[in-house]
Protein backbone atom coordinates (compact mmCIF):
# COMPACT_ATOMS: atom_id res chain seq x y z
CA UNK A 1 0.00 0.00 0.00
CA UNK A 2 1.07 3.48 -0.50
CA UNK A 3 1.99 5.53 2.47
CA UNK A 4 0.73 9.27 2.99
CA UNK A 5 4.01 10.76 1.48
CA UNK A 6 3.84 8.69 -1.82
CA UNK A 7 0.25 9.21 -1.91
CA UNK A 8 1.33 13.30 -2.11
CA UNK A 9 4.32 13.00 -4.17
CA UNK A 10 1.90 11.34 -6.49
CA UNK A 11 -0.58 14.27 -6.43
CA UNK A 12 1.97 16.58 -6.79
CA UNK A 13 3.11 14.86 -9.72
CA UNK A 14 -0.50 14.70 -10.87
CA UNK A 15 -0.44 18.69 -10.67
CA UNK A 16 2.48 19.31 -12.87
CA UNK A 17 0.96 16.76 -15.71
CA UNK A 18 -2.07 19.37 -15.48
CA UNK A 19 -0.39 22.62 -15.38
CA UNK A 20 1.80 21.73 -18.61
CA UNK A 21 -1.37 20.57 -20.56
CA UNK A 22 -2.89 23.52 -19.07
CA UNK A 23 0.28 25.67 -21.00
CA UNK A 24 -0.51 23.82 -24.75
CA UNK A 25 3.56 22.49 -24.33
CA UNK A 26 4.22 20.00 -27.11
CA UNK A 27 3.49 16.50 -26.46
CA UNK A 28 7.18 15.78 -26.81
CA UNK A 29 7.86 18.16 -23.63
CA UNK A 30 4.81 16.63 -21.45
CA UNK A 31 5.34 14.10 -18.53
CA UNK A 32 2.78 11.52 -19.34
CA UNK A 33 1.61 9.98 -15.83
CA UNK A 34 -1.32 8.12 -14.64
CA UNK A 35 -4.04 9.20 -12.46
CA UNK A 36 -3.40 8.98 -9.12
CA UNK A 37 -6.78 6.54 -8.49
CA UNK A 38 -4.84 4.54 -11.30
CA UNK A 39 -1.46 4.43 -9.43
CA UNK A 40 -3.58 3.21 -6.57
CA UNK A 41 -5.43 0.33 -8.55
CA UNK A 42 -1.97 -0.58 -10.05
CA UNK A 43 -0.35 -0.77 -6.89
CA UNK A 44 -3.17 -2.67 -5.22
CA UNK A 45 -3.24 -4.91 -8.51
CA UNK A 46 0.10 -6.26 -7.96
CA UNK A 47 0.69 -6.50 -4.31
CA UNK A 48 -2.52 -8.35 -4.09
CA UNK A 49 -1.49 -10.58 -6.67
CA UNK A 50 2.46 -10.87 -5.01
CA UNK A 51 4.02 -9.61 -7.77
CA UNK A 52 7.50 -10.22 -7.09
CA UNK A 53 8.86 -9.41 -11.25
CA UNK A 54 7.98 -6.16 -12.19
CA UNK A 55 8.41 -4.37 -15.39
CA UNK A 56 7.26 -0.61 -16.38
CA UNK A 57 7.76 0.49 -20.08
CA UNK A 58 7.57 4.21 -20.45
CA UNK A 59 8.14 5.29 -16.61
CA UNK A 60 7.71 9.25 -17.12
CA UNK A 61 8.43 11.34 -14.53
CA UNK A 62 7.92 8.46 -12.19
CA UNK A 63 4.27 8.63 -10.93
CA UNK A 64 3.55 5.20 -12.13
CA UNK A 65 6.94 3.99 -11.20
CA UNK A 66 6.57 4.85 -7.20
CA UNK A 67 3.12 2.85 -7.13
CA UNK A 68 4.75 -0.08 -8.23
CA UNK A 69 7.63 -0.13 -6.30
CA UNK A 70 5.45 0.35 -3.54
CA UNK A 71 4.14 -2.51 -4.74
CA UNK A 72 7.79 -4.54 -4.80
CA UNK A 73 8.21 -3.01 -1.81
CA UNK A 74 5.44 -4.97 -0.10
CA UNK A 75 6.01 -8.27 -2.29
CA UNK A 76 9.63 -8.23 -1.96
CA UNK A 77 10.27 -8.17 -5.64
CA UNK A 78 12.32 -5.91 -8.04
CA UNK A 79 10.58 -3.44 -10.72
CA UNK A 80 12.55 -2.88 -13.83
CA UNK A 81 11.51 0.82 -15.14
CA UNK A 82 12.37 1.67 -18.85
CA UNK A 83 11.73 4.96 -20.13
CA UNK A 84 13.58 6.34 -23.65
CA UNK A 85 13.47 10.46 -22.17
CA UNK A 86 16.84 10.26 -20.06
CA UNK A 87 15.66 13.53 -18.68
CA UNK A 88 12.18 11.83 -17.32
CA UNK A 89 13.77 8.98 -16.29
CA UNK A 90 16.70 11.07 -13.98
CA UNK A 91 13.57 13.18 -12.10
CA UNK A 92 12.28 9.42 -11.28
CA UNK A 93 15.05 8.59 -9.59
CA UNK A 94 15.64 11.53 -8.30
CA UNK A 95 12.16 11.43 -6.49
CA UNK A 96 11.81 7.27 -5.79
CA UNK A 97 15.28 8.06 -4.13
CA UNK A 98 13.75 10.79 -1.71
CA UNK A 99 10.84 8.71 -1.11
CA UNK A 100 13.16 5.61 0.04
CA UNK A 101 12.24 3.40 -3.05
CA UNK A 102 14.96 3.23 -4.91
CA UNK A 103 16.15 0.33 -3.83
CA UNK A 104 13.40 -1.75 -5.36
CA UNK A 105 14.25 -0.14 -8.70
CA UNK A 106 16.15 -0.89 -11.53
CA UNK A 107 16.39 1.81 -14.21
CA UNK A 108 17.83 0.50 -17.38
CA UNK A 109 20.00 2.58 -19.74
CA UNK A 110 18.99 2.24 -23.52
CA UNK A 111 20.30 -0.79 -24.52
CA UNK A 112 18.30 -2.50 -22.31
CA UNK A 113 15.48 -0.34 -23.61
CA UNK A 114 16.05 -1.95 -27.62
CA UNK A 115 16.47 -5.32 -25.87
CA UNK A 116 13.27 -5.23 -24.05
CA UNK A 117 11.47 -3.63 -26.76
CA UNK A 118 12.80 -6.24 -29.61
CA UNK A 119 12.14 -9.08 -27.19
CA UNK A 120 7.66 -7.35 -26.93
CA UNK A 121 7.98 -6.70 -30.82
CA UNK A 122 8.93 -10.46 -31.58
CA UNK A 123 6.30 -11.96 -29.00
CA UNK A 124 3.64 -9.58 -30.40
CA UNK A 125 4.88 -10.63 -34.14
CA UNK A 126 4.84 -14.43 -33.04
CA UNK A 127 1.89 -14.41 -31.72
CA UNK A 128 0.27 -12.45 -34.92
CA UNK A 129 1.81 -14.22 -37.86
CA UNK A 130 -0.76 -17.03 -37.15
CA UNK A 131 -3.50 -14.68 -37.23
CA UNK A 132 -2.02 -13.04 -40.66
CA UNK A 133 -1.49 -16.38 -42.39
CA UNK A 134 -4.97 -17.69 -41.75
CA UNK A 135 -6.34 -13.57 -42.89
CA UNK A 136 -4.32 -13.27 -45.54
CA UNK A 137 -2.71 -16.15 -47.07
CA UNK A 138 -3.78 -17.15 -50.47
CA UNK A 139 -6.11 -20.25 -50.84
CA UNK A 140 -5.45 -23.13 -52.66
CA UNK A 141 -8.50 -24.38 -54.68
CA UNK A 142 -8.78 -27.73 -54.40
CA UNK A 143 -10.39 -29.79 -56.83
CA UNK A 144 -14.01 -31.51 -55.49
CA UNK A 145 -14.44 -33.75 -58.55
CA UNK A 146 -12.25 -36.89 -60.22
CA UNK A 147 -9.43 -36.11 -62.43
CA UNK A 148 -9.97 -32.88 -61.25
CA UNK A 149 -12.00 -32.03 -64.35
CA UNK A 150 -15.76 -31.12 -63.78
CA UNK A 151 -18.87 -33.42 -64.01
CA UNK A 152 -19.57 -32.70 -67.55
CA UNK A 153 -16.01 -33.79 -68.68
CA UNK A 154 -15.59 -36.47 -66.24
CA UNK A 155 -15.11 -40.01 -68.75
CA UNK A 156 -17.78 -42.35 -68.07
CA UNK A 157 -16.89 -45.21 -65.98
CA UNK A 158 -18.19 -48.65 -67.21
CA UNK A 159 -18.97 -51.61 -65.01
CA UNK A 160 -16.58 -54.26 -64.04
CA UNK A 161 -17.13 -57.13 -66.91
CA UNK A 162 -18.25 -60.25 -64.96
CA UNK A 163 -18.11 -64.61 -65.87
CA UNK A 164 -20.68 -65.24 -67.85
CA UNK A 165 -22.95 -66.19 -64.36
CA UNK A 166 -23.58 -62.50 -64.72
CA UNK A 167 -22.44 -61.53 -61.33
CA UNK A 168 -19.07 -63.02 -60.40
CA UNK A 169 -16.50 -60.70 -61.35
CA UNK A 170 -13.24 -61.50 -63.83
CA UNK A 171 -10.04 -61.01 -61.56
CA UNK A 172 -7.69 -58.22 -62.23
CA UNK A 173 -4.65 -58.40 -64.00
CA UNK A 174 -1.18 -56.78 -62.44
CA UNK A 175 -2.22 -53.68 -65.15
CA UNK A 176 -5.16 -53.68 -64.09
CA UNK A 177 -7.43 -54.68 -66.56
CA UNK A 178 -10.06 -57.53 -66.78
CA UNK A 179 -8.75 -61.65 -66.89
CA UNK A 180 -10.33 -62.20 -70.44
CA UNK A 181 -8.39 -65.77 -70.10
CA UNK A 182 -10.05 -66.53 -66.81
CA UNK A 183 -13.98 -65.62 -68.74
CA UNK A 184 -13.18 -68.66 -71.36
CA UNK A 185 -11.57 -70.40 -69.83
CA UNK A 186 -13.01 -70.62 -66.31
CA UNK A 187 -9.37 -70.33 -65.07
CA UNK A 188 -7.85 -67.28 -63.55
CA UNK A 189 -4.56 -66.05 -65.20
CA UNK A 190 -0.92 -66.47 -63.33
CA UNK A 191 -0.90 -63.27 -61.29
CA UNK A 192 -4.27 -62.12 -61.46
CA UNK A 193 -6.12 -61.47 -58.15
CA UNK A 194 -9.18 -63.26 -58.02
CA UNK A 195 -12.16 -60.81 -56.48
CA UNK A 196 -13.78 -62.24 -53.74
CA UNK A 197 -17.34 -64.21 -54.58
CA UNK A 198 -20.46 -63.04 -53.59
CA UNK A 199 -22.34 -65.12 -51.57
CA UNK A 200 -25.68 -65.26 -53.63
CA UNK A 201 -27.22 -67.96 -55.50
CA UNK A 202 -26.35 -67.72 -59.47
CA UNK A 203 -29.11 -66.67 -61.32
CA UNK A 204 -30.56 -69.38 -63.89
CA UNK A 205 -28.74 -68.67 -67.31
CA UNK A 206 -30.96 -69.17 -70.14
CA UNK A 207 -29.27 -69.50 -73.66
CA UNK A 208 -30.71 -67.99 -76.43
CA UNK A 209 -31.75 -70.76 -79.45
CA UNK A 210 -33.35 -74.00 -79.91
CA UNK A 211 -33.30 -76.26 -77.07
CA UNK A 212 -31.57 -79.62 -77.70
CA UNK A 213 -34.51 -81.66 -78.13
CA UNK A 214 -35.74 -79.12 -80.83
CA UNK A 215 -32.06 -80.09 -82.82
CA UNK A 216 -32.75 -80.58 -86.53
CA UNK A 217 -30.39 -83.74 -88.20
CA UNK A 218 -26.77 -82.33 -88.67
CA UNK A 219 -27.22 -79.28 -86.51
CA UNK A 220 -24.82 -79.36 -83.45
CA UNK A 221 -26.44 -76.24 -81.92
CA UNK A 222 -24.82 -73.76 -80.22
CA UNK A 223 -21.25 -73.91 -78.58
CA UNK A 224 -21.63 -74.63 -74.76
CA UNK A 225 -20.70 -71.45 -72.43
CA UNK A 226 -17.52 -71.07 -70.72
CA UNK A 227 -17.26 -72.73 -67.39
CA UNK A 228 -18.30 -70.83 -64.22
CA UNK A 229 -15.76 -69.97 -62.09
CA UNK A 230 -14.47 -72.37 -59.19
CA UNK A 231 -16.24 -72.14 -55.53
CA UNK A 232 -14.53 -71.47 -52.65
Amino acid sequence: MLTPSEREAIAGLWSEKLAQDARGLPQSERHRNLEPPSAELICALASGIRARRLLEVGGSSGLSTIALAAAARETGGRLVSIEVEPSRQALARQRLAGLGLGEWVDFLDLYWRFVVALTILAAVGTALIPLVNVLFAPKKVRSATAYGLPASQQPELLPWPTYVDGFTPLPILPDGSPDWHAYYTGIPSPGAHVVGVPQQTAPTLTLPGPSPSSTQPGYEGYPPPPPLPPRP
